[in-house]
């Protein structure tokens, strides 16, 4: 019974932490086209400090999504939210 209730309490916390209002569809289907790109950039010579700095930006944006996906910006007025 104790493992249940910890399911139940992990299941609740996750779902409070996964904003819903996200395409998640969309969003899982970005992972493969970056990776892809990332690879074939990196195949193309090597050691690059272009896939570096690919690789470097598509960190930054990915951290950025997710900070403003939490945020809530109803705070705004009206005609700019």
């Amino acid at each position: 019974m104790e493992a249940s209730n910890f399911f139940t309490a992990a299941a609740k916390l996750f779902s409070r932490l996964i904003p819903r209002h996200i395409d998640w569809l969309l969003v899982l289907s970005v992972i493969p086209l970056v990776a892809a790109g990332l690879l074939t950039m990196n195949s193309f010579q090597g050691e690059d400090r272009f896939y570096d700095k690919q690789v470097l930006w598509v960190v930054i944006a990915a951290v950025t999504f997710l900070f403003f996906s939490f945020v809530d910006f109803h705070f705004l007025p009206c005609g700019l939210s």
